[in-house]
Parts: C-alpha cells; sequence; structure tokens
C-alpha cells in the first residue's frame, strides 16, 4: 500500500468515527424530541437540582405550571451536613463528598434539608460562568440541546440521568423569560460570632421558610390536596420534622407527624386504591424510596389521613449522630 493509499484510509477511519459521534448525538436528541412532551410527562411533580458553584445555585422545576424557580447560596454559608458530619460551607461539602466518595448524596442530601425542599441530583457545569448569566439565559444554556454531548462526554459531572436532562433541556428550550423567578435569601444568612472573635454566615432555616413562602409550592400535589400522616419508625429523633418540611414546601397538607413501631428497614405508604394512584403518592415513594403501597386496611390509621407514611432506617441514617 502506497503512503498516499494509507493516508486516505486513515482519513476515512477519523471521518468514519466523526460521522458515528453525530450520528450518536443526533439519535439521543431525536429519541428524546419525540419520545417525551416536557417535564410534565416524565414527571408530573416538582423536580429540583443543585448547581455547584459559587453561589451554589439550587434550580426548581413546577412541572404542572412550567415554572423555574431559584434559590442562590453563597459558598460560604454554613449549613449542616447530613450523615453527622456537622457543620460546613457548602461550597466545601461537594469536596468532601468527593473525597468521601459520597457520589453527592452527601452534597445532595445536605442542601436538600437545610433549605427543605426534596432535590434528587447536582450538576457541575463544563464552564462555570453560566452561573453569572441572567436567570432564564442561565437555563437556557446550561440546559441546551448540545449539552446532551457534553452529558454524554462526562465534560458536564451530573447524576441527573440522561432520560431527565433529555426533560430538563425540551422544557428549558421553551421556557419564557418570565417563567424564571429567581428568590431573594439574603436575609436568611446570618453572621454568627465564634468563641476566637471571628464569625461565619450561617443558614437560618425558619427564615428562609419565611422568605421562601409559597416559592416551591408544586401545583399539582397542592391541587389534589390529599392529607398525609408521617410516622418515624426508627430510634432517630426528629426523621418525621425532616420529612415533613419537605412536604409542606410542596403544598403536601399534612396531619400528623409522629413515632410508630415496629421499626422498619424501608419505607411504606398506606392508603386507599384511590389514594395510592395519585401525584402525592407517586412523590412520596419515589422520593423516600418506599415500596408499593399498602391498603388502607393494613394499618390502624387513627389521624383519618389520606395516606400514611412510615419511614425507616433507609431513610433515618442520613439524621443519625456519628460517634
Amino acid at each position: 500500500m502506497t503512503k498516499e493509499a494509507s493516508s486516505y484510509k486513515r482519513q476515512g477511519k477519523r471521518a468514519i468515527a466523526h460521522v458515528g459521534w453525530i450520528a450518536a448525538v443526533i439519535g439521543v436528541i431525536f429519541v428524546g424530541f419525540f419520545s417525551m412532551q416536557g417535564i410534565v410527562r416524565t414527571a408530573p411533580y416538582r423536580q429540583s437540582v443543585v448547581i455547584v458553584g459559587d453561589p451554589v445555585r439550587v434550580v426548581s422545576w413546577n412541572a404542572l405550571k412550567s415554572q423555574i424557580t431559584i434559590l442562590d447560596i453563597p459558598q460560604d454559608v454554613t449549613i449542616d451536613a447530613t450523615s453527622g458530619y456537622g457543620k460546613y460551607a457548602v461550597g466545601s461539602l461537594f469536596k468532601l463528598d468527593d473525597l468521601d466518595h459520597k457520589n453527592g448524596t452527601l452534597f445532595v442530601s445536605s442542601v436538600s434539608d437545610a433549605v427543605g425542599l426534596p432535590i434528587s441530583w447536582y450538576i457541575v457545569p463544563s464552564d462555570p460562568k453560566v452561573l453569572t448569566e441572567p436567570g432564564v439565559s442561565m437555563i437556557r444554556r446550561l440546559f441546551s440541546w448540545s449539552s446532551i454531548l457534553a452529558i454524554l462526554t462526562h465534560q458536564i459531572k451530573s447524576s441527573v440521568p440522561l432520560g431527565v436532562w433529555l426533560s430538563f433541556v425540551a422544557a428549558s428550550q421553551s421556557i419564557s423569560a418570565d417563567g424564571v423567578v429567581s428568590v431573594d435569601a439574603r436575609n436568611a444568612f446570618i453572621d454568627h460570632g465564634l468563641p476566637d472573635g471571628s464569625s461565619v454566615r450561617a443558614l437560618d432555616q425558619s427564615r428562609l421558610d419565611y422568605l421562601t413562602n409559597n416559592a416551591f409550592l408544586d401545583s399539582g400535589l397542592r391541587s389534589e390536596g390529599l392529607s398525609v400522616a408521617v410516622y418515624n419508625t426508627t430510634d432517630i429523633p426528629s426523621v418525621g420534622q425532616h420529612a415533613a418540611r419537605l412536604m409542606t414546601r410542596l403544598g403536601i397538607q399534612l396531619l400528623f407527624v409522629g413515632n410508630s413501631h415496629p421499626a422498619r428497614e424501608d419505607c411504606a405508604v398506606v392508603g386507599s386504591q384511590k389514594a395510592l394512584v395519585t401525584k402525592t403518592t407517586q412523590f412520596i415513594k419515589d422520593y423516600f424510596h418506599c415500596k408499593n403501597g399498602e391498603s388502607q386496611g393494613a394499618l390502624d390509621n387513627p389521624t383519618g389521613a389520606d395516606i400514611v407514611v412510615l419511614l425507616g432506617k433507609q431513610y433515618a441514617t442520613q439524621f443519625a449522630v456519628q460517634n
């Protein structure tokens, strides 16, 4: 084979590989475009992610109304980390998570519990400058169609499943400028003095709840109007209160929070057949990793709530204090 023929052969292989990549991306976009009608179909309730950067940014979709709410937390603000890690600046938590090989679970659960909002995934943008852009521009650029290739090639580090990312892309490109709202939570970051005379900024959860008020209500869950009773079946205190705060933020009506025995390993949802097929039950099962719902007769329910949630060790462990 001549040198010229060999050169043509190498160029041909590179061209085929290049075409293969393009075809793969087009295929993913094609499947995503025609198999999904926005975020409502894939998740009929509010979905939230936390973006690593300065500031750390919580982005939350109200599926039914196609609205996006953004909450910024400065990197130096201290929050209580889950899993007994103690207090950390929110900007340091992702690094700690990475060092301890938690795969984002420590970071996500800590921010979720701190702001009182169910958050499922994290994102590390390929270009941190995207976080400096105005709300709707940031959303459209971060979740652009070209970001699908960045996800596939791991230029964007994220725990968001590909199918969910595609739904975010579809929803973000059609969002209007007034469909993106930023919550001003600056008054929830309070300076606390330390014994050595220095000070740190910490998140005041009660102030944050007041300032955000109804900003994270989910229209679909709120409209169902179902009442929920939450029971902590473990010996770890305040587990029910943590879960209740997350549900209340979405507009779910909490009727009772208490303790119950025997202890459970997993989470269970109990209710009537009608209540078990609602969006409210679907959210509870998905977020708290509950097993399939049980009929109302499986549990004595003196509260009269439409849905009873029994929280087990799998959820409660993140609130255990390390020795």
